[in-house]
Formats: C-alpha cells, structure tokens, sequence
C-alpha cells in the first residue's frame, strides 16, 4: 500500500473508504464496485490535469480499465502478471491479451511468468520493450527480526526428543491439494504436530478426510489468523509444508524460507526460482519417499545443524527476494512510464 489502493468488488454498486494495517500503519484503502472504479479514475485524472498510472493486478480487471478509458480517464496502464500462462482460465488469458495491447509495461512476478507466454505475445512486449521481470518481495527487516527470534525461541522450545512442528499457510482449495498433503502427513512422521493456517471452499471435505486418516489428534486447523501470529509460529517450528499444484511467485513461500524453516515444497515451475537462489532441493510431488527422506534427514541432524541450515536459507532468500529490492524496481518502471506519484493500484477483492 505505497500507493493509493482501490479494491474492486464486482458485487457492490458504489463504493466506500476502508482501513488495513500494513506494516505496523493504518492506510485507507478504496473499496468501490466495477462502474464506481472506472468513474473514480475518470474523476482523479481529470482533477490532476495530467495521466494517473493504475497498476493492475488481476486479468479480470480489464473491464474496469476499458470502460475507464471509454468514459474519458487519462490513466497509462502496467500490469502485473502473478501466475505463469498455463494456469489461467480462459476469460483470463483473454484479459492478459487486452492487458498486453493497452499496457506501457507488462511485469511478470517471476521469471517463469514470463517465460510462460504464448510466443506471439511475448514477441510483441518484447519487441516494444515493454516485457518486465520483477519477483514479488518481502519485507527483509520484519523477517530478520522474527529470524532472530528464531535463534532465541527455538533451540530453548525444541530438545532432539521433542516432537516436530510441521507449518501449512494455504487457502482451502484444488489449488492448494490438501487431500494429498493429509496423505502425505499420514506417511510421514517425522512432520509430527501439523497447523494449518488458513480457510476456504474446502475446509469441510479435508476436515473429513482428516478424520478418515485419524490425523485428528495431529493436525489442527487455526483458520485465518493475524500474520504475525503466523510469523511467530514459523519461528517456533520445523518444516513448512506445502504440495499445490501451482503458484505464483508465493509470498508464504518465501516469508517461511526467509524466517528459517525447511520448506518441504513440491516441484512447479513457479518455484524454481526460489530453489535457484537458495540451493533448496524441491520435492516430486507423488513420490512419498523422497519427501520422508527429506523430513528424516533433517530430523536425523543435531539441534545445531537445524538451526544453521535454516538460517543459511533464511540470508539467502532475504537477499535475493527484498521486498525494498521489489520497489524499486517497480519505481524504475513507473518513472519510465510517468510520474510515480500519480500511481493507483488496482486489484479484486476476495
């Protein structure tokens, strides 16, 4: 929230003023329906007298741009591309191809996101060097701090004995494949108390399946939680566990490699990047074995040996993936398009 934030809710009419924390801070952000945005921005342009930049962030949105530029707006259009081309529904890959025609930069968040478009498409960005890169951040300074916490929580929580914590920060859905991460939690002990941080579609199917793998006792569901709760857990714990299907360039990746934990993560292209820049191994996701192998090698390690290789990861993914390192970057792109006080983010709630 650097910039002015609107929030489309395709379900409202109008539109409101709402507050978040962000980074310790209360900001405002806009919450408005689909025709109250396009209005807004017609509305902030024409009072600026000069070109606002919205920055989008959700392929779906291209409605909100068109009708903005139809009724009148003077806004210059970025875009960012979150998921790598294959994951897409169809209506969103023709939001992208709209994107592509009226944008004046086009980022993907990772390497693989922009790697992953049609040829065509891609030519033509490229040709008007308008093809951008950028991996998404985190903020390095909060995570070094809950790093250190590690070092002073950790080796006084966990003895060579005690039971492992195993960490899951996942929405509930078909993305996620928690079917097949309660199985893999079953074959696997060494993951030892598991809590699930997050909620959704699902929650009910995999609280069955739960309890049809006497996982009941082991895993528990916290729901959705403040993410400083989230962060504290991760300092106090052994492994980061997740088996989706595919990603975007995951924040929750990378705050759990960055505050120390061992990800255990399945192989999709969207993580390579993540494995590039910290040496992490990542895992094939149905073969069960190599993912308990790798549970038991870490577990098999002295409570030293732990604590060292979490933190290896830890600097490392903090130094490729800053968050300050992300803006700017982005600062670079929105000067070369206009000036960057005059930037609005857009993005879909929900």
């Amino acid at each position: 929230m650097m910039y002015p934030l609107v929030q489309v809710d395709p379900l409202r009419l109008g539109g409101s003023l709402k507050w978040a924390d962000c980074r310790g801070q209360r900001r405002r952000y806009f919450n408005f329906g689909i025709l109250a945005t396009a209005w807004l921005l017609r509305k902030l342009s024409k009072r600026r007298g000069r070109q606002l930049i919205v920055h989008v962030h959700t392929p779906a949105l291209v409605i909100v741009v068109a009708l903005a530029l139809t009724i009148g707006a003077r806004i210059t259009i970025v875009n960012t591309q979150h998921n790598t081309w294959p994951n897409f529904r169809p209506h969103q890959k023709f939001g992208l191809w709209l994107m592509a025609f009226v944008s004046k930069a086009y980022i993907g968040c990772a390497e693989q996101a922009t790697a992953s478009l049609p040829p065509r498409m891609k030519a033509r960005l490229a040709s008007s060097d308008r093809l951008h890169t950028i991996p998404n951040g985190i903020p390095a300074d909060v995570m070094r701090g809950y790093t250190a916490r590690r070092m002073q929580v950790w080796p006084a929580a966990k003895g060579l004995d005690s039971a492992p914590r195993t960490i899951v920060i996942a929405k509930m859905s078909p993305q996620k494949n928690g079917i097949h991460l309660l199985n893999l939690v079953k074959a696997i002990p060494e993951l030892g108390q598991v809590t699930w941080y997050g909620d959704g579609e699902m929650r009910k199917e995999l609280q069955a399946e739960r309890t049809r793998l006497d996982l009941d006792e082991r895993v528990y569901f916290a729901g959705v939680v403040p993410r400083e709760e989230v962060y504290d857990a991760l300092a106090r714990s052994d492994f980061y566990l997740t088996v989706s299907l595919w990603e975007g360039l995951s924040i929750a990746d990378l705050e759990a490699v960055a505050i120390g934990c061992l990800p255990l993560m399945s192989d999709i292209p969207e993580r390579r990047v993540i494995a590039e820049a910290t040496g992490l191994t990542l895992l094939p996701r149905e073969i069960v074995g190599e993912w308990r192998v790798a549970a038991q090698r870490y577990s098999w390690m002295t409570q030293e040996d732990r604590l060292a290789t979490g933190l290896k990861l830890a600097s490392l993914a903090c130094d490729a993936f800053s968050l300050e390192g992300m803006i700017a970057r982005y600062l670079e792109i929105y000067e070369s398009v206009g000036p960057h006080k005059n930037v609005f983010q857009i993005t879909e709630s929900g």
